[in-house]
């Protein structure tokens, strides 16, 4: 390809490049340094978001997504580092990094790659980021932005708050049959915010090298990589949502109809109660 027989000679012009490119390319537009704060409140909230989170009102709330997202990987010879990068879940050899976007899908930090053992779930790395203040984070964020994710970052949630921030998830049974209603909306009203995240991610696997087994050879340059391919996305590719003239009026109906009880629900207890003081009235009489 190159009409370069040494495959060394091809490999330090390619790492060169790389290195080029992470210098000069990605600062510009990647990280939480190259955008601020106002700029994702401003143009790169969506409209709906900004209803369904924050009531309408946003011009002080950064609302961001995080989830983690998979890049699978060689066996290893190693047998330790076998141990670490399998995962039970997938049943195969992967890392994870840690994607940041916000509501319009816009990638505003790639963090990782983590190993993805039992000792690094989603909640442990996210614990991780915070504490070391990884890529000056808690510098970026401020007290109340509202952090979406799933259930996965459970055990991160009181880290979340304990810092200031609002974080907001999906409800759990915890033992119960099923959710009440206000649960399900809530729960709606997340996934209908969360989505771009799993967009972003199908996004940097439309790239080849992510969305194959990466050779462990690799792995030493894989954050780089991943950087590369993440400021590529942001600085050539279209946001993946934008507002549209009805999101507002859709936002507020929604949350709307978010108050509303179960009709159902209220439906049947009535019948219940009411089929129970009818037998009570009998026995009575």
């Amino acid at each position: 390809m190159f009409q370069i027989a040494d495959k060394r000679t091809v490999s330090r012009i390619i790492n060169s490049a790389r290195q080029a490119i992470v210098k000069s390319f990605v600062p510009d537009n990647l990280g939480f340094g190259h955008v601020t704060r106002e700029d994702v409140i401003g143009r790169h909230t969506t409209t709906i978001a900004r209803e369904l989170m924050c009531g309408g009102d946003s011009t002080h709330t950064a609302i961001i997504i995080i989830d983690g997202t998979y890049l699978y990987i060689q066996k290893s010879r190693n047998n330790e580092f076998q141990r670490k990068t399998f995962n039970l879940y997938k049943k195969r050899s992967l890392l994870k990094s840690m994607m940041i976007v916000t509501t319009t899908g816009y990638i505003v930090a790639c963090i990782g790659p983590f190993m993805p053992d039992f000792n690094n779930n989603d909640a442990a790395i996210m614990k991780d980021i915070l504490l070391r203040n990884t890529d000056h984070i808690l510098s970026w964020l401020k007290e109340h932005d509202i952090l979406a994710v799933d259930r996965g970052f459970r055990d991160s949630i009181g880290l979340m708050k304990a810092l200031g921030l609002e974080a907001t998830m999906p409800s759990f049974l915890d033992g119960r049959r099923q959710f009440s209603a206000e649960e399900i909306n809530e729960s709606r009203c997340i996934t209908k915010i969360r989505w771009v995240v799993e967009a972003a991610n199908h996004r940097l696997k439309q790239f080849k090298y992510f969305a194959n087994t990466i050779q462990n050879s690799s792995l030493v340059y894989l954050e780089s990589d991943m950087s590369i391919a993440c400021a590529l996305i942001n600085h050539y590719q279209p946001p993946m949502t934008r507002s549209k003239l009805e999101d507002e009026q859709i936002g507020a109906q929604i949350m709307q109809l978010r108050q509303q009880k179960n009709k159902i629900q209220l439906l049947i207890i009535f019948n219940i109660s009411f089929s129970a003081t009818c037998i009570m009235s009998l026995f009575s009489s």
